[in-house]
């Protein structure tokens, strides 16, 4: 029987593909027209997947919540891993979670290596034995990293928005 969550992990995964192939195309640009919020509801959408997915692939829980799944829940074998640098995970945990008046200056995310970490942990993953019926996320992950380098390139944009 297959794993109640491999819907949701197939989910997560392809979203991040799609978000951040879309985000590593037409982020800057957007970032710096009229369109700035579409930007910025990109930019979180990626950081809430790749803290979500750094949760899963280092078997990161809560004490107490028992319905969590990380990735030694599917794959038995596999050993966890991290995909987001500890001060990443602290500066996206303070933007997603925290409206104050002393707000840190917003880093500059490196937004491109941030979501190609994840998306070769996504790979590795998927590879795994007990995830052959994610073979289609698998596809897509690894076609997407195979036109990442034609694709990445390093872009400066001061602000809130990502480093491509």
């Amino acid at each position: 029987m297959e794993h109640p969550a491999l819907d949701d992990l197939r989910y997560e995964i392809a979203t991040l593909a799609a978000q951040g192939l879309l985000y590593l195309r037409v982020g800057n640009v957007i970032a710096h027209s009229q369109w700035s919020p579409a930007a910025d509801a990109l930019l979180e959408s990626l950081l809430h997947r790749l803290r979500a997915l750094d949760d899963f692939f280092s078997n990161r829980t809560e004490p107490g919540n028992k319905d969590d799944v990380v990735a030694k829940d599917l794959a038995p074998g596999w050993k966890k891993r991290r995909t987001l640098h500890t001060g990443e995970r602290k500066a996206i945990n303070w933007r997603l979670a925290h409206f104050t008046s002393d707000r840190p200056v917003e880093p500059t995310w490196q937004i491109g290596d941030m979501v190609h970490r994840a998306l070769e942990a996504s790979a590795r993953f998927l590879k795994e034995p007990e995830l052959q019926t994610l073979s289609d996320v698998a596809k897509q992950v690894d076609d997407a990293l195979a036109s990442w380098d034609l694709l990445y390139i390093v872009v400066s944009s001061p602000g809130r928005h990502a480093h491509l």
